[in-house]
């Protein structure tokens, strides 16, 4: 059944209207129409279920029968800093991080970005990747879109305060002693888990030193090299299945 989300969905309203992108959506792309069952989802892990009363004026009207069980979110908190990729690259990460059940994603630049965003360009970017999360949620039938921030700087992610409860991960090829694997089954699961991951080029020595004064441990996922975006869906696969939901 397909899945909408609604951001002021209200679980007391008997009709909800939908407008704008997600009608055109409904209309034009899937040739839905009156009679046609759906679920809706809002903030919070709302969902309802119902089928369309009505289409008029490009508005669609839906009826809802029954109030859904919200979905709950991931027991562990995980935070992507992942720094500019290629566009289908980065793409790829919001789509399938999103599925994954990641927390929140911050972009950043690093010494070895090939991609340079600014002024226009960022806020184009983000609205370009939170079209992506928020068609990812259907798919994955998340509780919430997936969170993205606006660009930032290595320096202000290493200087961020985290929490105490924070496990705080840099992914770096050249990390010989600790892997991930032996790193999370060592530790008592966390609430929320911290992973930088570099560009296609991978991170500086000096900006492991930088993350490594912050705080961040350097882990490696084992001797094969992966590109820089199957290398962050592979930790946060590896996270969401030791302390996760991903079981």
């Amino acid at each position: 059944m397909r899945r909408f989300f609604v951001e002021d969905l209200d679980p007391a309203q008997a009709r909800i209207e939908i407008k704008g992108d997600e009608a055109r959506h409904m209309l034009q792309v899937l040739r839905m129409g009156k009679g046609h069952s759906l679920i809706l989802a809002g903030p919070g892990g709302i969902r309802l279920k119902g089928r369309i009363d009505s289409v008029e004026g490009g508005i669609v009207t839906v009826a809802i029968e029954e109030q859904l069980t919200p979905v709950s979110p991931p027991p562990v908190e995980i935070v992507l800093c992942q720094s500019l990729l290629k566009a289908p690259s980065m793409d790829l990460v919001v789509q399938k991080a999103s599925e994954l059940g990641l927390s929140l994603l911050i972009p950043f630049a690093s010494e070895r970005t090939v991609v340079k965003l600014t002024g226009d360009k960022v806020e184009r970017k983000l609205s370009h990747w939170k079209g992506i999360a928020k068609a990812s949620l259907k798919q994955s039938d998340r509780n919430e879109p997936l969170e993205i921030e606006t660009l930032a700087e290595l320096s202000a992610l290493v200087g961020r305060d985290w929490g105490e409860n924070s496990l705080k991960l840099i992914l770096w090829e050249g990390e010989r002693g600790q892997g991930i694997k032996a790193l999370i089954r060592g530790k008592p699961p966390n609430k929320r888990v911290v992973a930088l991951v570099g560009p296609e080029g991978g991170f500086s020595k000096r900006e492991v030193n930088q993350a490594m004064a912050g705080g961040f441990e350097p882990v490696s996922l084992g001797p094969r090299i992966l590109r820089a975006e199957t290398a962050a869906l592979t930790l946060i696969t590896l996270i969401q299945y030791e302390w996760g939901d991903l079981s």
